[in-house]
Formats: C-alpha cells, sequence, structure tokens
C-alpha cells in the first residue's frame, strides 16, 4: 500500500503560505499605490511652488523696471534737463546730473540723451567701450525702441522699457520724452522733443541680490532654458533673447521623504494585522473541517449501521430464502432495496467528500489491468438517476466496451477508479434515456485515457465546470428524464480521485450532442 492523500490534507499550512504571499503582494502593490500618489502630490507641490517662484522673479525684474522708469520720467519731466536738450547741452551739467550721478549712487551702466531728430547729444557710461551712438548701442532694436518713443504723446509722454543683448551681457532699457513741467510756458514744449534713455547691466551683483531677496537659489542668465524655473527676457519686438533661471525650490520632495517612510510603517502594521486575522480564521476553518469531517464520519456511520440489515432482509425477501413471497412483496422489497443502496451511495459519498476536505483520503495503490477492470464493472440500470422508481421501470442500461489491445497495467487504488467508473456510468445512464454508452480505452500520447461516451441530452458550456463543484449538478432541460437525483458530489469526488493519481477528469459536452467524460492516467503510472 502507498500511502498518498488527498491534494487538500495541507490546505492548512497552504492557505498560510497563501496568506503571506497574497500578505506580501498587497504589501508592495499599497507600497507602489502609495509611493505613485505621493510622487503626484510631490509633483504637485513642486509645480505651484515654481509657479510661486516664477512670479517672485517677474516680480523682482518689475521692481528693478519700476524703479529705472520712475527715475527717468522724474528726470524726462524736469525742466533743466528739458532746457539742456532744448539748445547746447553742457556736457558737464548733465554728467553730474544725469550720468555719473546715476551710475555711482545707483548703478546704472550709462545714460544716453537724443535730440528730437534721434541724434545723440550725450552719453556717459561706467563702461568705456561702449558706443557713443545711441543707434549703434541699441543695434537691431533702435528703430522699433526709438519710433514707440517719438509716438507717444508729449503731454503725457509714456516711458518704454526693453532689454538688449550686446557682447554676451544683457541691459534692461528704459527711454522716454524729455518735457517740460508745464509746457504752456515754455514756446518749444509742442515741438518734436528729444529723448532721455537709461541703461543697466544685468550683472553677477543685481542677480545676487535678486537671489537673496527672493530666495531664488542659484539664479543666474543664460542664453539657453535649461531649467523648470525660468522667466524668459524679451526685446521690444517681443523676441526671446535670454533667460534668468534658477534651481526651483522642490517642497514636494520633502513632503515625500517625510511622508513615505510613515506611511509604509502603517501599511506594514495593516499588512501584519491582515496576515494575523487570515492565519487565525485559517486555523479556526482547519477546526472547523475537522470538526465536520468527525461529524460526517458519525453520522456516516449511525447512518449505515440501519442501512445493513434494512439492505440484507430485502435481499433475503426479494431471493424467498424463507419461502415463496408474493410478487407484489418481492417487488416491494425490491423498492427497498434499491432506495437503500441509493442512500448507502449517497452516504459514501459524502463520507468520500469529507475524507478529501480534511486530506484523509489514503490511496492503496496496486497494479492493475484496466482493461479487466473495466470490463468487470457491474451492470447500471437506466432508472438509476431515480431512486423512486418503480422496479419494473427499470432496465440495464445497454454498454459497448472499446478497449484497446496490449494496454500496460496501471498502478492505482482499484477501488477508488473502480468507484470513479461507476460515478460515470451512473451519470451516463441517467441522462442517455436507456441509449448505448461507450466505455473506450487506449493509449494516448500522455498516457493512458478512458472514456465513457453517451449519446443523452449534454451539458452547456456554463455548467460544465459548475458541475465539479460540491452539491452542485447541472441544470437539465427536455423531456425525460425530468429531474436527477444524488448530491452532486460525485464528479467532484471523482475528479479529485483522479488528480490524486497524478491524472484528471474533464467533460467535453454540447447540448443534444450528448457527453464524454475523459479519465486520463499519466505515463508514470504505466507499469
Amino acid at each position: 500500500m502507498v500511502d498518498r492523500r488527498s491534494t487538500r490534507a495541507g490546505s492548512a499550512g497552504s492557505g498560510v503560505a497563501q496568506a503571506i504571499l497574497v500578505t506580501l503582494l498587497f504589501f508592495f502593490a499599497a507600497i507602489g499605490a502609495i509611493g505613485y500618489l505621493l510622487n503626484i502630490t510631490a509633483d504637485r507641490e513642486n509645480s505651484v511652488a515654481v509657479h510661486g517662484q516664477v512670479h517672485l522673479a517677474e516680480t523682482a525684474l518689475k521692481g528693478v523696471q519700476d524703479e529705472m522708469t520712475n527715475r527717468l520720467v522724474d528726470y524726462a519731466w524736469w525742466d533743466d534737463i528739458a532746457l539742456q536738450f532744448d539748445s547746447t547741452v553742457d556736457n558737464d551739467w548733465a554728467d553730474d546730473n544725469i550720468g555719473s550721478y546715476l551710475q555711482e549712487q545707483f548703478g546704472y551702466t550709462g545714460t544716453y540723451g537724443l535730440s528730437a531728430n534721434l541724434e545723440t547729444q550725450f552719453h556717459s557710461s561706467m563702461d568705456e567701450e561702449m558706443p557713443v551712438d545711441a543707434k549703434e548701442f541699441l543695434g537691431d532694436s533702435a528703430d522699433a525702441f526709438l519710433m514707440t518713443i517719438k509716438e507717444s504723446s508729449i503731454a503725457e509722454p509714456e516711458p518704454f522699457h526693453t532689454y538688449l543683448r550686446r557682447g554676451g551681457k544683457i541691459y534692461l532699457v528704459v527711454g522716454s520724452l524729455i518735457t517740460y513741467e508745464e509746457l504752456d510756458e515754455y514756446p518749444l514744449a509742442q515741438a518734436p522733443r528729444p529723448i532721455l534713455i537709461f541703461y543697466r547691466e544685468l550683472d553677477s551683483e543685481l542677480m545676487s541680490r535678486i537671489s537673496k531677496q527672493f530666495m531664488l537659489e542659484g539664479l543666474k542668465l543664460s542664453p539657453v532654458n535649461d531649467s523648470t524655473a525660468h522667466v524668459a527676457l524679451k526685446n521690444i519686438s517681443n523676441e526671446v533673447i535670454y533667460w534668468m533661471c534658477w534651481q526651483p525650490a522642490r517642497p514636494g520632495d520633502a513632503l515625500l521623504s517625510d511622508l513615505f517612510p510613515k506611511i509604509s510603517a502603517v501599511t506594514v502594521a495593516l499588512a501584519a494585522a491582515a496576515l494575523l486575522v487570515f492565519v487565525m480564521w485559517s486555523r479556526s476553518v482547519s477546526a472547523a473541517n475537522e470538526a465536520k469531517a468527525q461529524f460526517l464520519a458519525k453520522m456516516s456511520h449511525e447512518l449505515r449501521t440501519p442501512l445493513n440489515p434494512i439492505i440484507g432482509f430485502a435481499e433475503i425477501i426479494m431471493s424467498q430464502l424463507r419461502g415463496p413471497v408474493p410478487e407484489s412483496y418481492r417487488e416491494y422489497a425490491a423498492d427497498i432495496h434499491r432506495s437503500a443502496k441509493h442512500l448507502q451511495g449517497i452516504i459514501g459519498d459524502v463520507l468520500d467528500f469529507a475524507k478529501v476536505e480534511s486530506g484523509e483520503l489514503v490511496l492503496r495503490e496496486t497494479t492493475v489491468d484496466i482493461g479487466d477492470l473495466i470490463l468487470r464493472l457491474p451492470a447500471v440500470t437506466s432508472s438509476t438517476w431515480d431512486a423512486g422508481s418503480p422496479a419494473s421501470e427499470q432496465t440495464k442500461l445497454p454498454v459497448r466496451y472499446e478497449i484497446e489491445e496490449g494496454l500496460p497495467e496501471v498502478r492505482i487504488d482499484e477501488l477508488r477508479i473502480r468507484q470513479v467508473f461507476i460515478n460515470l456510468l451512473s451519470n451516463a445512464a441517467k441522462f442517455s434515456n436507456g441509449a448505448e454508452v461507450v466505455i473506450r480505452a487506449y493509449r494516448d500520447k500522455s498516457g493512458l485515457c478512458v472514456e465513457v461516451e453517451d449519446s443523452g441530452i449534454g451539458i452547456s458550456k456554463q455548467d460544465i465546470d459548475r458541475v465539479f463543484s460540491p452539491f452542485v449538478q447541472a441544470e437539465i432541460s427536455g423531456s425525460k428524464p425530468a429531474k436527477a437525483s444524488g448530491t452532486g458530489l460525485g464528479l467532484s469526488v471523482s475528479r479529485e480521485l483522479m488528480r490524486l493519481h497524478d491524472g484528471n477528469l474533464i467533460l467535453k459536452s454540447a447540448p443534444g450532442a450528448g457527453t464524454t467524460a475523459c479519465v486520463t492516467f499519466p505515463a508514470n503510472r504505466l507499469v
């Protein structure tokens, strides 16, 4: 005897192992989901931070622009400046007031004064390499910038600014018409007006001051946009000539590094709690299954005890062992015998199912001639499907055998395999309406196959998988037979028995086309 127990024998241990695996998968999935959500949140926080810093950088630039523009307006509306540029400019006076003074006091790079016909009248710069002519300094932007200023209202001149790239340096340039404070007091006030221009290099000192004031780390000017945080510097034609870039603050990264370990710890705790609950549940289920198996075994024993004398006395009456018995009584005894045997079969199925569930089913393997086993199967009646049918309606199920010659012997538990074949024949009898059933045995590439084929009502595709579930039966359509008896355990137990033999049981069927049950034994079972 070879002790081979049900594949469910280690169900409790495998359940715990599965619980651990599921818990680990849950943990990693949860960590991944948390990481993904936190990453989205961090990106959003970083994006908001960049947007805020861009606003700060634009505010910083506007502050520099406004400071230069306001000072330009103060000078451009100063009568002394207007008088100077309406006549011959005193360069010393101009340098003291709008030249060296602005450079020393406010860090401006230089100043230009142009006549009404756009000729340069005055220039002062701390950079000696700067051109004396304003148009040359302004380069390609000269015409557009100067004409924009010229078109401004004399009564209310509007200052304009632009950014200028020259020699690898960036300058903020502001310009305005020069006018009088009181226009009516001067005869030339309404004539074309001269222009005053201030310009300032956006040098490292200015960038450093803005960087510290507005907390823009690594602020720099760059000819290429090499950062996610940047502000475009544009010329008078609205073309980008340079970029002010910096390293953006990333508060979302700090949020991610701060929250991720904490949430991960909570996830681990939840996963551990889930595992503990599952293990406790597994143990309780295992205990419940064991109690159920013990109860079923006890009840099966208690039910079998009175069945044995019932079957025995019915057989005595049927055989007239104690003397002649009227025909009607013999029929009654036959009905009692058949119903008792049917009940005995149900009890056996329930007990086998309980053993399979608890892993207590043991195979007693011997070497068997499978063809001889098939030929020695007991006859099955076509009324087997209904234990309540009168004996007069019983008919022997016609069986045709197609057994391939020279089949090898098989190492099996003969009693259990015999039980499988009888179950399959009984099912065929239930649904074949008395038509012939074929038992076919042959060798194939994978091992050995035994088929039980009927031409009955068949099973729908959606029911094929269901009929292998415990206590489930296929829905039957058509006329006779109208219903099927039994517990719905036969196919479930039979498939488990085949799996214990390293084989399988499958069904091939379709409504109205009959059913073929295929029992397979692997090559390692062949002798």
